[in-house]
């Protein structure tokens, strides 16, 4: 799962461009093993003005998380969620939907979602 994360730049409410400001990667690892990689947009030391690249990759700061078993990324990506993405409420409310279904489509099991299968 790669999901970006963006602050709506508005002017007198019309949406102007949106500026990503975290990412979010999940790598399965097999075994049931997981990691997550942190991305924060980079800024400026003495302002909040965000760096500008024409590569991509250079205006990231990442951290690269330990392994987790399933149910513990639940876990930390609903807390991420709850206070990382607190200031995009849509981001953080929707967050733990996307991951479970994320999981779901490729074929893990999560505690608490029943799946129906389709009777023809």
């Amino acid at each position: 799962m790669n999901q970006a994360f963006y602050d709506a730049r508005r002017v007198k409410y019309k949406l102007e461009k949106k500026v990503p400001q975290h990412k979010l990667t999940i790598h399965h690892q097999g075994n049931n093993k997981f990691r997550v990689v942190y991305q924060n947009r980079l800024k400026f030391k003495h302002s909040n003005a965000e760096l500008e690249s024409t590569v991509e990759d250079a205006i990231w700061d990442a951290f690269v998380s330990e392994q987790y078993e399933l149910a513990e990324l639940l876990l930390i990506i609903d807390k991420y969620a709850e206070k990382t993405l607190a200031e995009y409420p849509s981001d953080a409310n929707t967050l733990p939907f996307i991951l479970r279904q994320a999981l779901l489509n490729h074929g893990f099991a999560i505690d608490g979602v029943v799946e129906y299968p389709a009777v023809w």
